[in-house]
Order: structure tokens, then C-alpha cells, then sequence
């Protein structure tokens, strides 16, 4: 059901966080579907992420239901903002995200490019009840955002590739020579790469998944069957398998066999000017000395140039220096934006706590099985 509201300057929210914000002759929520989608093809910010049918897939999965929204104006623009709610929150404790962990970014988008104008207006309207909001709006529109007035903030680091030139200008001017090298080597030395889409590639990308999941357990003394249930919990099949059928070939995965073998694999999300490399796992075991990585990114942006993509993201390193060279020797250039949440102090307070105690309770599972298995062992 589509819902309407007409408001006026009297319910002005008193958190709004600069003078004279546009008002809303209209706003829908959730956001109808065609408004939806001819705003994104307007707007020059939007990225895979704000397109409904990611919403979509979302929602599909069952954990979350549609309360987007779209912002009409008088002189005729639109903003949508993409947003869901938990169907596991508590009645009196309600979160909605833009978007929910592990789905991406969200935030608001317009024809236009969004300004603190359009982030005071959409506030107004979500910040009028006492729910838990958090709003990941990603490095394109973080400027806007920065002016909002959050109970709590997050800094998200992550690297983007400018991929206007082409390829060719990127192989030639932008990459490392340690870096073409290696992806010669990876090409020399029998890698091969396979794209496509549908549930058989989504396989083998995690089949590739759990395998580094188990190694990266090894190396840290973690018995690989709980880091895999663990791994198996925070990324299910299921997420990407809804991704797949949602949002058709613009959700690429590629695959890279060493001698017969999957041995390292992407999910590419090439959808207008913003592409994402987004997953991306290995076998180190059958990586070494191949380059099977070095090889898939290359490709990865070289398909997403041909496309028509502008810019690739590369995503968050977690402040791992090997992965940032990594990137940064691919022509990827850092980026920050902060998720921002907002709520009474006590909710995204309690909400903070929530997540420490669930890492310290999984860590302390993980190190606990850890010393069992070593004393077993003795």
C-alpha cells in the first residue's frame, strides 16, 4: 500500500540540520516502483544499491520489509531514499536501515545531486518518531551528509578507480609495472578466467569463499568448522542467490581456475556509472605465485570500462596495508564516509553494546574451541 502525507511548515522537526530545507508536497512510502526507477536514471549519484530491485532482494530474504521513500518537491524534484526495517525488532525498539549490514550502502539520491538541503528534509520526516535509524550513504554522497545531527558516527575507509579513460589508459598509465607484470605472469601461466551469472558460478564463488574462510582460520589457530558456520551465518548463500535472480546481468561473477581448479572468484556489480567489485575470495593454497587476484581485478576493470561504468569501487580493506597496496597499485584512490545513526542516546547506545557483546561473545566461542582443540591435541 502506497501512503501519502502533506505536510507544512508548522511540523518543521526541530533536528533539522540547516535553515529553509525544501518541503515535500507529497511523500510515498514505500517508494512506487516506476518514480523509483526514472529517479535513478536521472541522477548521476546513484548506484547499484539504490536501484528497487536491490531493495528487492533484500526484502526477499525475508530478515527486512520495504519502508523506502520518495520525496517530491514543488518545483518537481525527487528524492528517494532507500530504507528497510528488521522484522525482528522489538515493537517498542524499532531499527530501519539504509541499508542493513552486508547489503551494501544507501542514503538518499535526487534528479539533482543531493546537497544538505535534501538530507535536512528527509530527516525531518524519519526522525519525527523515536526508531533506530542507520543511514550508510557511502563516499559519493558523503557531503552532504556531513552536517547531519547523528547520536553516533562510523568511518568507513575504502579505495575507488577512475575508469573514464579506458582501459587501455589504466593499463598504461595508471597501473604499477609490478602490477601489469603480474598479471602477464597470471595470463603465462595458465590462469584462466570464466564470467557469467546464475546459481552453478555463485557456487563455485563460495565454494572459493569457505576455502579461504577455513585457511585464514588455520593460520589464526581457529577450528576451520566453527569459522565456517560462523562465515556461513554473516554471508549466507541465500543473500547472494536473491542478489542473482534480482538483479540479472548486472550482477556478474567471475571465476579463475588454476590447472582445472576454482581457485579465486569475484562478484562484480557493473550497473551505470558506478561499479562495484564487490566480494572477492581466494584459495591461497592455489593462488601462490599465480595471480589469479591480480588477474580478476584486471578484468573486473576492464569489463566495467567497456560498460560505461565511471568509477569502480573497490570497497573497505579493514586497514590491512597488503590489501590497500593492492588496490592502490590498480589505481584505486582512498575514500571515507562515515554511517551515521541516529535514535535516542539510549537506543544507539544500547545498540553499540548490542554489537561489542555479540563480537565478544563470538570471539570468545572462537578462542575457547581454539584451546579445546589444542588441548585435545596434546
Amino acid at each position: 500500500m502506497i501512503v501519502s502525507v502533506r505536510y507544512n511548515s508548522a511540523t518543521r522537526h526541530r533536528s533539522t540540520v540547516v535553515s529553509g530545507p525544501p518541503q515535500p508536497l507529497r511523500i510515498a512510502s514505500p517508494a512506487p516502483r516506476e518514480a523509483w526507477t526514472a529517479t535513478w536514471q536521472a541522477s548521476t549519484q546513484a548506484t547499484i544499491f539504490h536501484r528497487p530491485e536491490w531493495l528487492e532482494a533484500c526484502c526477499a530474504t525475508g530478515d527486512f520489509q520495504d519502508v523506502s521513500r520518495l520525496y517530491e518537491t514543488a518545483d518537481g524534484e525527487r528524492i528517494v531514499l532507500p530504507l528497510v526495517r528488521s522484522r525482528a525488532s522489538r515493537p517498542a525498539w524499532p531499527t530501519t536501515w539504509s541499508m542493513p549490514v552486508g547489503w551494501g550502502l544507501g542514503g538518499a539520491f535526487g534528479s539533482r545531486p543531493l546537497d544538505a538541503g535534501h538530507v535536512a528534509m528527509v530527516l525531518e520526516d524519519l526522525l519525527r518518531d523515536d526508531a533506530q535509524l542507520v543511514i550508510s550513504p557511502g563516499p559519493v554522497t558523503a557531503d552532504a551528509w556531513a552536517g547531519a545531527p547523528a547520536q553516533a558516527r562510523v568511518r568507513h575507509d575504502a579505495h575507488v578507480v577512475d575508469v573514464r579513460a579506458g582501459f587501455g589508459a589504466l593499463w598504461s598509465k595508471v597501473f604499477s609495472s609490478d602490477t601489469r607484470n603480474k598479471v602477464r605472469k597470471a595470463q603465462k601461466r595458465g590462469v584462466e578466467v570464466q564470467w557469467g551469472r546464475g546459481s552453478e558460478l555463485l557456487r563455485l564463488y563460495w565454494d572459493v569463499y569457505l576455502r579461504w574462510i577455513e585457511q585464514l582460520a588455520g593460520r589464526r589457530g581457529i577450528p576451520g568448522v566453527l569459522a565456517v558456520a560462523l562465515a556461513k551465518h554473516r554471508e549466507p548463500l541465500t543473500r547472494y542467490e536473491a542478489i542473482a535472480e534480482y538483479l540479472g546481468e548486472r550482477c556478474q561473477v567471475a571465476v579463475a581456475r588454476v590447472d582445472g581448479e576454482p581457485a579465486a572468484s569475484v562478484i562484480a556489480l557493473l550497473d551505470g556509472v558506478h561499479g562495484h567489485y564487490w566480494r572477492a575470495s581466494s584459495d591461497q593454497a592455489l593462488v601462490h605465485r599465480r595471480y589469479a587476484n591480480h588477474l580478476l581485478l584486471a578484468h573486473t576493470l576492464e569489463r566495467a570500462a567497456a560498460s560505461g561504468c565511471h568509477y569502480v569501487h573497490l570497497g573497505e580493506s579493514g586497514g590491512k596495508a597488503s590489501l590497500i597496496q593492492f588496490k592502490e597499485h590498480f589505481g584505486g584512490r582512498p575514500v571515507s564516509y562515515e554511517e551515521l545513526r541516529f535514535g535516542p542516546l539510549a537506543m544507539t547506545g544500547a545498540m553499540r553494546a548490542r554489537e561489542k557483546l555479540t563480537h565478544a561473545a563470538e570471539s570468545l566461542a572462537v578462542r575457547g574451541a581454539a584451546t579445546l582443540t589444542r588441548a585435545r591435541a596434546r
